[in-house]
């Protein structure tokens, strides 16, 4: 069986590992920040959730259709983005 690796590599995963850094940077920083870079983290694991739901749901209901998923990720992420963004201030 041949892999398709766009699809499993899909938009989801990219954020899902920009999220990571950002929450393990976010940590790195909470001694300097004096404590409030804490709420990066707290702001980032709902996201992380949600977009790993995301994922899981949209490759169950999307069987093998590279193209559909990936437009259906990025419409979605920019929606979380837009939501991130208002929630940072």
């Amino acid at each position: 069986m041949k892999k398709n690796w766009v699809y499993i590599i899909s938009p989801c995963i990219i954020a899902l590992i920009a999220l990571i850094v950002g929450i393990i940077e976010s940590l790195f920083d909470a001694h300097s920040s004096q404590g409030w870079s804490i709420i990066g983290v707290m702001v980032g694991v709902p996201f992380f959730i949600l977009i790993i739901g995301i994922d899981f749901l949209l490759k169950m209901a999307i069987k093998r259709n590279v193209i559909l998923l990936w437009s259906v990720e990025i419409i979605l992420i920019i929606i979380c983005f837009f939501f991130f963004r208002k929630f940072r201030g």
